[in-house]
């Protein structure tokens, strides 16, 4: 089917984090995933999360957020956060970091690269980072073809 793509929707998520160095900030999430309703109201409907190189996260519309029309996938949950929030925090500052999602349904199947960015960004080459609040946003978010190691999450 054509037609169907993901596309970043505005989120306001803010929690506390401990940074590596110690320090307390503020954390801000500006952007979610905007999934379409008949892909995420379909009953084999899933959603792989790659957070970082090693494993995906499977998720559930039930994980999902209902918005007015369709869902949103929360990539920085208060509650329960993908990520190890105190080393993104460190990390993010100095480079852009890149996620992955694989979205499956009877419908449709569709692989694509996120990448975040911290809008605080600073320019150094130090390990000591100052105090700084992070506000992520999504840079882009691009549809890619499959590779051979997902077609398990496929099928």
């Amino acid at each position: 089917m054509y037609g169907f793509k993901l596309d970043k929707e505005e989120i306001k998520s803010h929690q506390k984090v401990k940074t590596v160095n110690g320090y307390d900030i503020d954390f801000y999430a500006y952007e979610g995933l905007n999934i379409p309703k008949i892909i995420a109201e379909d009953k084999e409907f899933k959603l792989f999360f790659y957070p970082y190189k090693d494993e995906y996260l499977e998720f559930k519309l039930k994980d999902l957020i209902k918005e007015s029309i369709d869902y949103l996938f929360n990539f920085f949950p208060e509650e329960n956060s993908y990520f190890i929030l105190n080393n993104f925090t460190n990390k993010i500052k100095k480079e852009n970091h890149s996620s992955y999602i694989i979205v499956t349904s009877s419908l449709i199947d569709l692989k694509y690269k996120v990448v975040f960015k911290d809008l605080n960004k600073i320019a150094t080459s130090s390990d000591f980072l100052p105090k700084m609040d992070c506000k992520i946003e999504i840079e882009s978010l691009k549809q890619i073809s499959f590779i051979p190691e997902d077609i398990k999450y496929l099928e």
